[in-house]
């Protein structure tokens, strides 16, 4: 037995010895060019991504590393001295890719997507990168459940989702006896006068109805399923009053409100609504008009001067046919400013210009054509825009699109965002026009223009680029 286990040790000791003596090629190809190899924890000479060794048979861990990618660890085994082992090697880099589409349940596109409770934005998520590793998804929709899931980011990869999340709201109906009325909940707007839509049960809502010059209605609702299809009577908006004093000079004039006739002056209204009105008073020679802002449960007195506004547009009308402004094109002297002529003029305008944050943040430039007089004391009087970035009915526009913003249901976000867009497209045209007409108003006096020697009012047309840079 002993002589058994002595040869047994014997053959094992020739049989590794053979083993040991053959050698083999070992050929690595490896990106990045740049990563670092080891071998059995040694340090390898590699030249442009690539390493080659003739090695002894035998079993040998190799790792490849670089900052900025994970490790990449493995085994080779060299048992073949009449061939070249070869391997390709690549690191990936630590992170991966993560989608979450909403295309196979579109009502539930604008929830807010959560990764280990964090928000990182509303479906869909296209591409959103990640570390690689384990997260929490979830996603909250005030008329759904929340939703919640395991995800695993790997290196370079994609990972998609396709959430489906159950519903936790009822369709019912918002209406007031007020029609004119907006209807919020939580404070969103709705629509006017009534509402049919979908909204969230087993929450605490907070409903009202709103209207200038009102106090809001109020009512408090927890939704629950026995309310499905049910119409939701919201209190309606209770008045709310001031008063307002109203004195003409010279007395008697009739007085207008809103366009309806109310009397004449001295006017006392004792309960008029709290919201905004146009006054007007008028006699026989003249009339006025101001916009008086009634404030709740307080008294304000107005005073139209008919006589005073009656000579200045007498004055006015004076002034126009005595003499009309003349273009300058057809001025034997031009008018000059500060030393120069109008091209100094556009530096100093240039220099004031302040862009209107509403236009930048909409992306809105463009030239506006101004029209201006410089009259025969050097003064710049008259600046109207001749062709503005802004179009003739904007108001209209902006009124239909305020209108239409009232109506977007509380879970159509995208259309409201729409709608915001082309406000701030408007109103940045809008303030382009009027910071135009507003520096070209500031200019300080010019050498007036003359006419066979005398000075005469002159007319220009100066045009202002606003362009972003």
């Amino acid at each position: 037995m002993k002589r058994l286990t002595i040869l047994t040790i014997l053959f094992a000791l020739l049989t590794t010895n053979a083993f040991s003596q053959g050698k083999q090629f070992l050929y690595i190809e490896f990106t990045p060019t740049d990563a670092t190899l080891e071998i059995n924890g040694e340090v390898q000479e590699t030249e442009d991504g690539t390493f080659q060794k003739l090695l002894p048979m035998g079993k040998y861990k190799y790792k490849l590393h670089r900052e900025g990618y994970s490790d990449l660890n493995g085994f080779i085994i060299i048992n073949n001295p009449d061939d070249t082992h070869y391997l390709e090697l690549k690191l990936k880099q630590p992170f991966g890719l993560l989608s979450i589409s909403c295309e196979h349940m579109k009502e539930i596109e604008g929830a807010e997507v959560y990764i280990n409770g964090n928000r990182i934005g509303t479906l869909p998520i296209v591409d959103y990168t990640l570390a690689s590793g384990v997260y929490n998804v979830s996603l909250k929709h005030p008329l759904y459940r929340i939703y919640s899931d395991t995800i695993l980011i790997s290196d370079e990869s994609v990972t998609k989702l396709h959430p489906a999340m159950i519903g936790n709201y009822i369709d019912v109906q918002l209406t007031t006896s007020h029609k004119s009325a907006y209807i919020y909940a939580n404070g969103e707007c709705l629509g006017q006068g009534s509402w049919n839509g979908r909204l969230p049960i087993d929450q605490l809502i907070k409903f009202e109805s709103r209207e200038t010059g009102y106090d809001p209605g109020k009512i408090e609702y927890t939704l629950s399923p026995i309310d499905q299809g049910h119409t939701i009577q919201i209190p309606d908006p209770t008045p709310t009053y001031g008063s307002l004093i109203i004195t003409s000079k010279p007395a008697r004039a009739t007085v207008y409100i809103d366009g309806e006739n109310i009397g004449v002056t001295p006017k006392y209204i004792a309960k008029i609504l709290s919201c905004t009105h146009k006054v007007e008073v008028k006699n026989n020679e003249s009339h006025s008009s101001q916009i008086v802002n009634i404030e709740k449960g307080k008294e304000q007195t107005v005073h139209f001067d008919l006589e005073i506004g009656e000579t200045v547009e007498n004055e006015v009308r004076e002034e126009v046919v005595e003499e009309e402004a003349i273009p300058f094109q057809l001025v034997e002297e031009k008018p000059s400013f500060q030393g120069g002529d109008a091209n100094q003029f556009s530096k100093w305008v240039n220099q004031r210009l302040v862009y209107p944050e509403i236009a930048k943040e909409n992306g809105v430039q463009g030239r506006v054509t101004l029209q201006f007089t410089v009259e025969k004391d050097g003064s710049v009087t008259r600046v109207k825009v001749l062709r503005g970035i802004a179009r003739s009915n904007y108001q209209a526009e902006l009124d239909e699109l305020y209108k239409e913003l009232k109506k977007v249901p509380a879970d159509d976000p995208a259309r409201k965002d729409v709608i915001l867009d082309k406000i701030g497209q408007i109103e940045g045209e809008v303030a382009l026009d009027k910071e135009a007409v507003r520096v070209v108003s500031s200019s300080p006096k010019w050498t007036p223009g003359k006419q066979r020697n005398r000075a005469v009012p002159v007319t220009y047309t100066f045009p202002v680029i606003f362009q972003l840079r």
